[in-house]
């Protein structure tokens, strides 16, 4: 299953890049289906709700990758709370 969560987050990143934002967030919604507490996934729908000026979505998102990602030491702080 994390292969599969690992591509469509792959493949979300890929869309946002060629400008296809609605396929991102599809794309990024579906990892998050299978994996809500995912952060690259929520980092990926961060992205496409910034792209429509989502700004709500797009806090919400990023907020949570960035607290829950153990490469930002956003990770650590949660874990300690």
């Amino acid at each position: 299953m994390q292969d599969v969560i690992a591509s469509l987050i792959s493949d979300s990143r890929l869309a946002f890049i060629q400008g296809k934002y609605e396929e991102s967030l599809k794309l990024a919604k579906k990892a998050l289906e299978m994996d809500s507490k995912n952060p690259d996934a929520h980092q990926c729908a961060g992205n496409a709700y910034m792209s429509f000026g989502e700004c709500e979505n797009e806090i919400k998102h990023y907020k949570f990758a960035v607290e829950n990602d153990a490469h930002t030491g956003g990770g650590a702080i949660v874990r300690n709370k």
